[in-house]
Formats: structure tokens, sequence, C-alpha cells
């Protein structure tokens, strides 16, 4: 984000759930480098049959209450960005409605690929409820052809669609020979650590490959 910030204005939404407010809460931070807004939701205790419908009020509030903030402030929304199906596709196709703007997608999510198979295991009415969405959608961006054909197999979307991968472009970048060292050629894995991210996992596969000519570096905040 901070790339595309150098060329066009961003403004960063998170909604997040709270039990330390009452009202609904929204916070501006427009000193950060990417300016952001923070919703507050209050958490509402309920019965489990009446949780989802809560929610999704509390929700509809929120972005409402987002949007009367948005006004005063006289921000102008030129387009809606949005990462992942759930559950930020349900916020970002109110926002479109309510602010008139075009709406662009970027999916990411490994419950579409075949080796998870998450997404089947939904319940009918939750894929029937995402397949409508994305029609709503203006455009897709994907970080893998693999995912894109993924989510195609699902979807088949008519928007438009392109790639915009989430590794090195080793067209553009690459090792230039004349400045290498005798050192030893470093991984970098760059994650939140969670278990979806199965460090475990690359560690292992890294120390069944690996020589004494390279190294392996993990970066994150999990323990």
């Amino acid at each position: 984000m901070q790339a595309i910030q150098g060329i066009q204005a961003i403004l960063s939404v998170q909604f997040t759930k709270s039990n330390t407010v009452s009202t609904i809460q929204i916070m501006l931070n427009a000193e950060a480098e990417v300016p952001y807004i923070e919703v507050l939701i209050p958490q509402k205790n309920a019965l489990p049959f009446l949780q989802k419908w809560i929610a999704q009020r509390q929700q509809t509030k929120a972005i409402e209450a987002l949007c009367a903030f948005l006004q005063t402030k006289d921000f102008k929304v030129l387009a809606i960005h949005s990462h992942v199906l759930h559950p930020a596709a349900n916020i970002a196709r109110t926002l479109k409605k309510r602010l008139n703007c075009p709406w662009v997608h970027t999916e990411h999510w490994s419950a579409l690929t075949k080796e998870n198979g998450e997404f089947e295991r939904k319940s009918a009415i939750f894929r029937r409820f995402y397949r409508s969405i994305i029609k709503e959608v203006d455009a897709f961006t994907f970080v893998s052809g693999y995912l894109q054909r993924s989510f195609n197999r699902h979807f088949s979307p008519s928007a438009p669609q392109s790639i915009i991968s989430n590794s090195v472009n080793t067209t553009v970048f690459h090792l230039n020979p004349e400045k290498s060292s005798s050192k030893p050629f470093r991984f970098l894995h760059v994650s939140s650590l969670g278990e979806v991210k199965q460090v475990e996992a690359i560690i292992e596969a890294f120390d069944h490959i690996n020589g004494k000519d390279a190294e392996l570096w993990i970066v994150g905040g999990s323990e």
C-alpha cells in the first residue's frame, strides 16, 4: 500500500469487533504512512441462533456510520479494494452501493484450492451467497495463476481479471553475478507465522533440501 500511496491517495478501513465499546466508534488516523480508519463494532452476546443475525445487523449499522463519517470529512472515494472473499467482500459490496463507485477484489484465499477444499465443505447457502456477491465485482486480481484458476472453477465471473503476484518478479529483479559474494544464499519468509502459514513445514522442507550454501530467515510476530 505504501507504494501505491505514492501515486494515488489510499485510505485503509478495518472493521473490528470489540468488547470495550457500547456503541459503534470510528477512529481516523490521518498521520499514518497509509491513513486508516478503524471501525469498532460492539460485541453483543446473544443466543447462538441469533448471533449471526445480530452480527450482520451490527455490520450494516457500522457501514452506514462509516459512509456518514466519510461524507462529513469530505472524502471522495474513487474505488473500493477488498481482500479475500470472506468476510470483506460483503462489506465491500455494501460500500459500493452506498458510495456508488467501482469495486476491485483481490483474492488469495487458499480455501478455494482443491488441496484445501474448505470452500466446497461450506454449506450450500454459504456458497450461493458468495456467488451472488462475486457477480457485483467490477474487476478481480489474483496473487497467482493457480489461485485464479481455482477461483474460476467455483465462480467463472465475467469481470476483467489480472494477476498481481505476491512474489518477486524475476524478470525485473534478479541477482547480479558481478555483485555476488561468498555468503550463503538467504531465503526470507515474512508473514504472521500463524498456523495456516505452515512455518514448521517450511523449516522441515528447507532442512531436507539445504546444504551449506543457503540460510533461511523467518520474520513475523507469532511466538
